[in-house]
């Protein structure tokens, strides 16, 4: 070991308790449906029908240019097919895993020789609470409990696992090569996940550069094959995303400029570090519209200076700027100059969350060990006891809103009154349990926010055809057919509208 020290560990009954403490509040979502994204990636992707397959999902997926996770939702397609119970417990025991990960780097991480005088003998319990209310935050839910959003939470699992692997390395001698493997191989696994794993090598190497005061070129050095590693796999991550298309189900144009992208994000940005503190009125499905400087200029000038902040003490080597480092960079591909469709979904603070909460729990030990060591102890059980009750029992709650799909999407239209595909999915969701009436509503309304809607466009049409009201339905469904020919809901209700309805077939979900 380094130096001669080996670093405490934490006790398996700590690592068993946040198994089951993650089990319990995430217990009653192995029922939850499949929702929004769940459709054309899991239900409509025939090649997770056969493993041969997995590994070339069609490009009308978003999975196409990530195999990793397209083989597990194979794997479970083989234990259950459509039967939802399998996807979610994949997706809790790795948000577990990830927790249990994540309680290894800050456990390492505070044992490396610039902190262990100050953290070596407390390590094991701030990296336990730190992992456990990470592991019972609502905020994750969005990456847990949303089946298709695994690619967040086991790309967050293959990165800290890369972490811990690298910390390892470094501080052994006898076994620095196998750890070395060990941080390769999960760095590939993070690369095949999600393509936000670009940034994992720079993660460890910012970490490599603030724990142990190295600059990045010494750094590099010292762990050369391992970084030769790194590089060969982002290699072959951006050859992928080029041949691939980063944006694999549709084109780009109607991407907004990088530079009105990076200003709306500042909002967006301040938004999520809201929730991470107060974690209420979470929504699946924002529709976050566009938004102009004079709009959001308070949030761009707290976003800049917070994060010149921050790397201005990374520049100084300070290593209380180390978590909130790591939560920008793994925040950057998604919420900075690199537009994507969509410009706020929860999932996406998976990973910086987890650094967030740990720099949390840093700083109130900081705080409380200005006190009188055996008070201050058990004020931080306390704490610890108190915060986890109540995140376990909102991630709970939030938990229940997933068990019913139109019951989710009520709630997001009372969040998000102008979002067209919340009214739609609405709909939807109600003409497939049969309320054909009761979708009329909630479908029109999408159409009425989004003229180009085409499932909003389809579903009227076919809720309307099978109220008998054909004059009403054939404009809705021609305006569908036209956005999309291949509609085959459309095709089938205006192929029916000229005649009485007999048996059609229902609306795809």
């Amino acid at each position: 070991m380094l130096n001669g020290h080996a670093n405490p560990s934490n006790s398996p009954g700590e690592r068993v308790l946040i198994f089951a403490l993650v089990g319990a509040i995430y217990f009653i979502s192995l029922g939850a449906p499949f929702i929004l994204d769940d459709g054309p990636n899991i239900l409509a992707n025939d090649s997770i029908k056969q493993l041969g397959s997995a590994f070339s999902a069609p490009l009308s997926t978003g999975l196409a240019g990530r195999p990793l996770i397209n083989l597990s939702l194979a794997a479970n397609y083989a234990i259950s097919e459509y039967r939802v119970w399998s996807y979610h417990l994949l997706n809790i025991v790795a948000h577990a895993c990830a927790a249990l990960a994540l309680m290894g780097v800050v456990r390492e991480g505070l044992g490396v020789p610039s902190l262990r005088e100050q953290y070596g003998a407390v390590a094991p319990r701030l990296a336990f609470a730190a992992a456990l209310i990470w592991s019972l935050h609502p905020l994750c839910t969005a990456s847990v409990t949303y089946i298709i959003q695994r690619c967040e939470s086991i790309y967050a699992l293959a990165t800290l696992l890369t972490l811990y692997g690298a910390l390892r390395a470094w501080r052994s001698r006898e076994q620095a090569r196998l750890w070395q493997c060990f941080a390769i191989v999960a760095c590939l696994a993070g690369m095949s996940s999600k393509e936000s794993g670009l940034v994992t090598p720079l993660l460890v190497l910012l970490a490599d550069c603030i724990l142990f005061g190295h600059s990045p070129l010494r750094a590099i050095r010292r762990s050369m094959w391992m970084y030769v590693g790194f590089m060969i796999a982002a290699a072959w991550l951006a050859y992928r995303m080029i041949t691939v298309g980063i944006e694999s189900s549709g084109g780009r144009e109607d991407l907004v400029s990088p530079l009105a992208y990076a200003v709306t994000q500042c909002r967006v940005v301040v938004h999520y570090l809201w929730l991470a503190v107060w974690p209420r009125d979470l929504c699946l499905d924002y529709a976050w519209p566009r938004e102009s400087f004079s709009d959001v200029y308070p949030y761009v000038i707290a976003i800049v200076v917070i994060t010149a902040v921050v790397l201005s003490k990374l520049a100084q080597g300070r290593h209380g700027a180390l978590l909130p480092g790591l939560a920008i960079l793994c925040l950057a591909p998604s919420s900075s100059v690199f537009p994507i469709r969509d410009m706020a979904f929860e999932h996406r603070m998976y990973l910086p969350l987890a650094w967030l909460v740990a720099a949390l729990v840093l700083l109130v030990h900081g705080l409380a060990s200005r006190g009188a060591v055996g008070r201050s102890r058990r004020m931080a059980l306390l704490a610890l006891a108190v915060a986890g009750a109540l995140l376990g029992a909102r991630t709970f709650k939030r938990n229940l809103d997933y068990t019913s799909e139109p019951g989710m999407w009520r709630l997001v239209t009372e969040q998000r009154p102008l979002n067209h595909r919340a009214h739609g999915n609405l709909g939807v969701s109600l003409y497939l349990r049969g309320q054909i009436a009761e979708a009329v509503a909630p479908l029109q309304r999408s159409v009425e926010l989004s003229p180009n809607y085409e499932r909003g466009l389809a579903g009227l049409g076919a809720a309307l055809a099978d109220l008998g009201r054909c004059e009403e339905a054939i404009p809705k469904l021609e305006a569908a057919l036209r956005i999309n020919p291949d509609n085959a809901t459309a095709r089938n209700r205006l192929d029916a509208c000229s005649a009485p309805l007999r048996g059609s077939p229902p609306l795809a979900p």
